[in-house]
């Protein structure tokens, strides 16, 4: 979706991906018993990671904007936001740059 006013220009766009039995690492709290050297046991919490079968689903949103600065150049600046927590998340990620039109 773009929408215009002369000299900027606003976008937005979303995008959704599934990944088909990409797999999903969960964290799984276990109980580990541990014999040190003299022969004592003891028990010890600990979070270990698995994988799970199962799709994975992605969703992306972009936002952004175009400014005309002069006759045939255009300035750009936007930003990449994750909407789920699923896969590898990244912090926002911005974008900037210039446009030229011959």
């Amino acid at each position: 979706m773009e929408a215009s006013s002369g000299r900027v220009s606003v976008g937005v766009d979303w995008t959704g991906r599934l990944l088909r039995d990409a797999g999903e690492l969960v964290a799984q709290p276990r109980t580990v018993q541990l014999t040190n050297a003299s022969g004592v046991q003891s028990s010890q919490n600990v979070t270990v990671q698995r994988i799970v079968s199962g799709d994975v689903h992605l969703s992306y949103l972009s936002i952004g904007a175009k400014f005309n600065i002069a006759r045939t150049f255009l300035f750009r600046a936007g930003t990449l936001l994750s909407l789920t927590d699923n896969g590898l998340k990244a912090k926002p990620v911005p974008t900037v740059g210039i446009e030229y039109a011959f």
